[in-house]
């Protein structure tokens, strides 16, 4: 080593009142001398030294926000709130597939030479995109951040609705993508979105007494199978799709809301 510090530099930089280009010259140095390393420790001040490594230890800790976050932090979202909506993710590709499906579903029914059958299939399998997305929001078969959460210092129910919504609007919108190709159909386009709602509130009141999943999987399978079990003509079960069904949607969403709120103390996030 050619040079090392005098007291004067030493004291200077660990004061912080050296210029930028002698404390780089220092800092290189120290890397490789343990003599000056000891100098420069000594002449430390114990204060100066906490509050170093108590910025260094808030830098390591702070939390790297993702675009979610950042994004609702900029709409005026509470930090809780945001991080329960990012924390959020875990049924994003099972009901990205059922999404995707739909879509299939709703260009082949504009193709089809069957277009009536095809486009009923699309009602009765576009509302499981919103219902997985339910499912997914929060319950401990699919979210590994399930114990974790149950320990947060908020409400369950605030809980459980913040994630539901976070789940189902990105469904309900993305299912929405199909109106391109169902546009002849007029407002019997969107005839699955009272429908959809109506399933996962449903789920989440059912919720109360048994785990999301379970009640999703009655839900959904009782949505599916009924028409079938019905047999009703295909023309019939879409007049039904313009009229009877929206009417009990309506009601089921209302029912499925208002249980949720009065048995919200039986919202259980059971041990995994």
């Amino acid at each position: 080593m050619s040079w090392h510090l005098d007291a004067a530099t030493a004291t200077r930089y660990a004061g912080r009142t050296s210029d930028p280009a002698m404390a780089d010259s220092v800092e290189a140095h120290l890397m490789a001398c343990d003599q000056c390393r000891t100098m420069v420790n000594a002449s430390v001040d114990d204060v100066v030294l906490a509050a170093v490594w108590a910025d260094i230890n808030d830098t390591l800790d702070a939390p790297r926000l993702g675009w979610v976050e950042r994004a609702l932090h900029a709409a005026g979202c509470s930090d809780a709130t945001s991080r329960i909506v990012a924390a959020t993710t875990r049924a994003r590709w099972a009901y990205l597939f059922v999404v995707a499906f739909n879509i299939f579903v709703a260009i082949g029914s504009s193709r089809s030479g069957d277009a009536d059958a095809a486009f009923l299939l699309f009602l009765v399998l576009a509302p499981l995109g919103p219902l997985v997305a339910t499912a997914g929001a929060f319950g401990r078969w699919s979210d590994p951040c399930h114990a974790v959460l149950r320990t947060l210092p908020t409400s369950t129910l605030r809980l459980i609705l913040v994630r539901t919504v976070a789940g189902v609007v990105p469904a309900v919108v993305l299912t929405a993508a199909t109106l391109p190709w169902l546009t002849d159909r007029g407002w019997l386009a969107v005839g699955w979105l009272l429908p959809a709602l109506a399933l996962a509130l449903v789920a989440l009141a059912l919720s109360t007494w048994i785990d999301v999943e379970r009640a999703a999987l009655i839900v959904g399978g009782v949505w599916v199978v009924l028409p079938v079990a019905l047999r009703v003509p295909v023309h019939e079960m879409l007049d039904m799709f313009a009229g009877p069904v929206q009417i009990v949607s309506t009601v089921a969403i209302a029912a499925g809301a208002a249980i949720a709120v009065a048995r919200q103390s039986k919202f259980d996030y059971r041990e995994l």
